[in-house]
């Protein structure tokens, strides 16, 4: 009987390994991209003065955390997880070429872009290409970095006139529109969706059913909403929290604070907290601000946070076949028409 016992564990032993391997061997064999925005990291720590433009309150730009210790803490901890990653920079969005080497593009904190860069992304994911968007990606125009001494105009709100079209051009990756910033306080993140398999292979693997991410101060959230019959679908959500900045919009497990979407032949995961301060970095490094790799000491949820962002990447580059097509559901209504003088001289006349 022992025979027996000593045979099936080291055949167990043996599948466990060779499955590992081959996951292993896997990821390997991708080649990930972690983009280093320049912009976006020169933007987090300018400041600029409040004031109003065309009517609208313009808050005063602060001083915020590192952004380029965000895509350090991002290149390792893929590094450490056995991916094969490659920094690549804020030159390399600028060509559909360029970016269509890699099978999964993760942006941390890349809160800066320009119009084509957004464009490139979007063809980009059409096209087959894996992306990870952790918090406001692709939130500020780069054309409008704000100048020393200035308001900060660079939210995409100003160019577009609707938070309906916060990203601009690479707003129907996302599949979902931008409801607004929020502040909660003694927050907690979990999974109420273990149907996705971003969800199920990190609980499997953590051995427990709900992944748990707490931070026990106040921190800025971006909260966006799926369209009707979108494909973006709720992995993690806002599920507790003390203290909410606009209690009338904020709901307790209503509001995805990480999303799994699927547009043409590709696969994004969007995240709408900072989970890159969760997680613990324990690499000798060039970080910033004496910051070292460390989880803020506000937070709980290291393992948690690192697991999901694994399976996250996994789920966005493998290799799966899909195709979602764009949907649109478009009324237009007209009661009246308008003239008005076009740039060249001429008149044109448009549906009011």
């Amino acid at each position: 009987m022992k025979k027996i016992f000593v045979s099936l564990l080291v055949t167990g032993a043996f599948l466990l390994i060779t499955a590992l391997s081959s996951s292993q061997a896997e990821a390997a064999s991708q080649k990930i991209g972690v983009v280093f925005s320049e912009s976006s990291e020169k933007y987090a720590n300018t400041t600029h003065p409040g004031g109003t433009y065309l009517g609208q309150t313009v808050t005063p730009k602060v001083d915020y955390s590192s952004t380029y210790n965000k895509e350090l803490k991002a290149f390792l901890l893929y590094q450490q997880q056995g991916f094969n990653v490659e920094k690549i920079y804020e030159k390399d969005l600028n060509s559909l070429e360029a970016l269509s080497q890699y099978d999964a593009i993760v942006f941390a904190y890349t809160v800066m872009m320009n119009h084509q860069q957004r464009e490139n992304i979007k063809m980009y994911v059409r096209n087959g290409g894996g992306a990870i968007f952790a918090f406001q990606t692709a939130r500020n125009e780069s054309t409008k970095f704000p100048k020393a001494g200035q308001m900060d105009l660079s939210p995409l709100i100003y160019d577009v006139d609707s938070w309906v079209m916060e990203w601009d051009n690479l707003t129907e990756v996302f599949n979902a529109r931008f409801i607004d910033d929020i502040v909660l306080g003694n927050s907690t993140v979990n999974n109420t969706n273990t149907v996705h398999p971003i969800i199920q292979n990190a609980t499997k693997e953590l051995g427990k059913s709900k992944l748990n991410l707490t931070k026990s101060d106040q921190e800025w959230v971006e909260i966006i909403k799926p369209w009707q019959d979108s494909t973006a679908t709720p992995i993690l959500y806002f599920s507790n929290y003390d203290y909410a900045s606009k209690p009338q919009t904020m709901k307790k497990n209503e509001f995805g604070a990480a999303h799994a979407i699927e547009y043409g032949k590709g696969r994004v995961v969007q995240i709408g907290f900072k989970i890159f301060d969760y997680i613990n970095i324990d690499v000798k490094a060039d970080w910033q601000d004496n910051e070292n790799g460390v989880a803020y000491t506000t937070t709980g949820g290291d393992k948690d946070a690192k697991i999901f962002m694994k399976h996250a990447l996994n789920w966005t580059a493998e290799d799966h076949k899909g195709h979602t097509p764009r949907r649109y559901n478009l009324s237009l209504y007209s009661d009246g028409v308008q003239s008005y003088v076009s740039p060249s001289g001429q008149f044109a006349s448009i549906p009011q």
